[in-house]
């Protein structure tokens, strides 16, 4: 393994009124939890500043898990990342989050066994456009597309108490017509279990439904749909009361967060499993000839080339700055930053050729 990890990393979790941040180790630990007031991004950027000192190393990755627009906004995440001092700061959105995290939860990378129905804000926008406020979340790797479409499938007729209209399950679960909404999600239940699901999982569920759902007849319901072919789900309680770590749905994305950036990790040392020195000689031939200059300077004395500046490098070189720059992302990194911090974990451990 690279000497170089991302770890400890800060994870923050952000809601629009709060910021939950956490140290995550290597083996999995969330450390240092602590929830700040963050109503504005100036507020955020202060309290991510205060997390990174609670620990005795402070991070120097970080993921911010936000559906705000900073998530996204990548100006605005290097903006934080250089005033911060960090070498990365990742935007996740909670939706990948939660996914990422019951790849966890599951064991599984690939596979459907859990699945969760996420009820979201709803918004002015939301109403008027007439959008369902229900969404699924599989785990990184599953067939999502296919666990999609049962938001769009019919509700089946299963109680005989509540008339048949045609309606589809995702917008029947947004109803407040409790009797139609138990009897949409006792139809997504059985259409589940029948796509291989073996647990359901549940964000901000209406209380009303949560008490529909708990009765005989709910779950009669759900043994009429499957017919006796196969045992439902396990209904798992909402992630707010009841998570991986019994902290609320913030373990969760904080969880998920670290997953993420596990496995992000785990990918680039693979794509970065090839010494430096050697991967430059590999693909020495397939550069270009402006290139080719910096490389030689870098296999005659790596050393020295670790210990010079971008512009002199450039000059010795006799290519401009953007060449080494694009020296650097030829070979897979992203820039002359990376490939730096790379090269000394390579000279340092001594896996270079000849070595």
């Amino acid at each position: 393994m690279s000497a170089i990890t991302p770890w400890p990393a800060l994870l923050a979790v952000e809601d629009g009124r709060s910021l939950v941040t956490a140290h995550r180790h290597g083996d999995g630990r969330l450390v240092h939890r602590a929830r700040w007031e963050a109503g504005s991004p100036a507020a955020i950027k202060r309290a991510l500043a205060l997390a990174l000192v609670m620990g005795l190393q402070a991070p120097r990755h970080a993921v911010f898990i936000s559906d705000a627009k900073e998530a996204s906004d990548a100006g605005v995440l290097d903006g934080w990342r250089r005033s911060l001092g960090l070498s990365t700061l990742r935007g996740l959105s909670e939706r990948d989050a939660l996914s990422h995290a019951l790849t966890r939860e599951t064991g599984a990378a690939t596979g459907t066994d859990a699945l969760l129905c996420r009820w979201l804000p709803q918004t002015a926008a939301s109403v008027e456009a007439g959008a369902s406020r229900v969404a699924l979340v599989v785990s990184v790797g599953a067939p999502e597309a296919a666990l999609l479409a049962l938001l769009h499938h019919p509700v089946a007729p299963l109680d005989e108490h509540v008339p048949a209209v045609l309606q589809r399950i995702g917008p029947s679960l947004s109803s407040e017509d409790m009797p139609h909404a138990a009897q949409a999600l006792a139809t997504l239940c059985g259409l589940a279990a029948l796509a291989g699901v073996r647990r359901l999982l549940f964000q901000r569920m209406p209380d009303a439904l949560r008490i529909a759902v708990s009765t005989p007849h709910w779950q009669a319901m759900v043994a009429r749909l499957l017919d006796g072919r196969m045992a439902p789900p396990l209904i798992v309680e909402d992630i707010d009361r009841a998570d991986i770590d019994g902290g609320g749905a913030a373990t969760w994305l904080l969880t998920g967060a670290g997953e993420m950036l596990r496995a992000d990790w785990q990918a680039r040392e693979r794509a970065h499993a090839i010494p430096v020195l050697s991967l430059v000689r590999e693909r020495y031939d397939a550069l270009p000839r402006t290139e080719r200059r910096v490389a030689d300077l870098i296999l005659a004395d790596a050393d020295a080339a670790l210990r010079t500046a971008t512009a002199e490098l450039a000059r010795l070189a006799e290519v401009s700055q953007p060449q080494v720059i694009r020296f650097c992302r030829s070979l897979g990194f992203d820039g002359v930053t990376d490939f730096r911090r790379e090269l000394a974990g390579s000279l340092a451990l001594g896996a270079f050729a000849g070595k």
